[in-house]
């Protein structure tokens, strides 16, 4: 059967596994010579834990190529309903994935949560304006990059700011509001405006954080009683040409090897006994 040709948008970025750096060719679907390709479609806080993924999994898969197609959640569901083709969703909240399951791109049965991550505040490196604990925050003249409101990664963080608040005071929150300088459309490019200088702080997730020094990223933790857990489900699209092939890269992810993969880059692992999730949740 032919599949159908994704059409192009401007506001999907996409990248080719098995391509140097994050500016590959989005590679040739291809069934020849028994080659299947599969397209995921992920939030863009997975591409470095993602891009390691696919290439321990297609050594186990050799007649399989992935494709990953990296964007924010919302932008990625939006891509879905209106026709760009996809095996595989994996986005950064439920509610993202609510919607496609709503929209018929998702059965309800076929969505599995395979990790977690939280929040952590962000300085450029050396910390010049010494910023100490999530209080600082709510310092007069502080810059602060946050997600937009309709991004997981955004919502994650108004979360956060509404537990600060109990213990920070209306004042400080008022002011961490006048603090924020821009609304990004997804936590990554949170992480490269600051590490530019270009704010004094941000909001990401602490997958973000993994592998950069201290001569890269200054990272400050969120209590655990203040952050927020983020949980990010995958799931089998609907009208998958390969949903077998589909589901057995969410199998690898839920595997031990790709929990213990997903670890390295900062994301709690999922036990695989209670990974099947509702809609709802």
């Amino acid at each position: 059967m032919a599949r159908a040709s994704m059409p192009v948008f401007a506001v999907l970025v996409i990248f080719g596994f098995g391509c140097s750096g994050e500016n590959g060719s989005q590679g040739v679907r291809s069934e020849m010579a028994g080659q299947v390709a599969l397209e995921v479609f992920a939030a863009s806080s997975l591409y470095d834990a993602l891009t390691e993924a696919v290439d321990t999994f297609e050594v186990a898969w050799p007649g399989l190529r992935v494709h990953g197609h990296f964007a924010g959640s919302q932008q990625l569901v939006a891509q879905l309903g209106h026709g760009a083709y996809a095996d595989v969703l994996i986005t950064a909240d439920g509610i993202q994935m609510e919607r496609a399951v709503r929209d018929s791109l998702v059965r309800p049965g076929d969505v599995f949560l395979f990790a977690a991550n939280r929040l952590c505040i962000i300085a450029p490196a050396g910390n010049p304006s010494g910023l100490r604990s999530w209080q600082d925050l709510g310092r007069p003249g502080i810059t602060l990059i946050m997600a937009a409101a309709e991004v997981p990664a955004g919502r994650y963080s108004r979360a956060f700011l509404e537990k600060a608040t109990e213990a920070g005071g209306n004042e400080w929150a008022r002011t961490v509001l006048r603090n924020i300088v821009s609304h990004e459309t997804n936590a990554r490019s949170i992480r490269t405006k600051v590490m530019l200088g270009e704010a004094d702080a941000g909001l990401v997730y602490c997958s973000d954080t993994a592998g950069l020094t201290p001569e890269e990223i200054h990272t400050i933790q969120i209590p655990p009683a203040l952050n927020i857990a983020a949980t990010y489900p995958a799931a089998v699209l609907s009208h998958s040409f390969y949903p077998a092939e589909a589901r057995a890269f969410i199998d690898f992810l839920l595997s031990p090897r790709g929990q213990s993969l997903l670890s390295r880059h900062g994301f709690s692992p999922v036990g695989t006994s209670e990974s099947r999730a509702d809609a709802e949740k």
